[in-house]
């Protein structure tokens, strides 16, 4: 049950990221994401930790609902990659530009998920609890 819970809320935010990241600003301010900029630096702090929670949060549930042996490196690469190329494709949609920055916070939401997972106190209740 957790395995298949972590797989729909990864496939899920698979597409919700995708989503977000694909969409022209112009619709995702008129749908109330976003919003006029600010302050240029704290609008920065906001988007790299938004960024890597998003990652983070993919990572662990891909953790959890794919606990395989070589699976730590699958997410790693996978994710980072992913992560580049959503970036990279932000190039050719109005209004977006991919950054280098996004691409790197990316990668440290998916290391951080995976330490919360692999390293967590949350992956040895699991381990216990006899269930992944």
């Amino acid at each position: 049950m957790i395995r298949t819970s972590a797989r729909i809320a990864f496939g899920t935010g698979v597409v919700a990221v995708s989503l977000l990241s694909l969409l022209p600003q112009y619709l995702l301010l008129e749908y109330g994401i976003g919003g006029p900029e600010r302050d240029p630096e704290a609008d920065r702090v906001l988007s790299w930790l938004q960024h890597s929670v998003a990652y983070a949060l993919l990572a662990f549930f891909a953790a959890i609902g794919f606990p395989r042996r070589r699976a730590p490196i699958a997410i790693l690469v996978g994710l980072v990659v992913f992560g580049c190329l959503l970036e990279a494709a932000q190039t050719f949609i109005p209004d977006r530009s991919g950054s280098p920055a996004d691409a790197v916070a990316n990668a440290t939401g998916v290391l951080v998920g995976l330490a919360l997972t692999y390293l967590g106190p949350i992956r040895m209740a699991i381990r216990r609890s006899g269930k992944a």
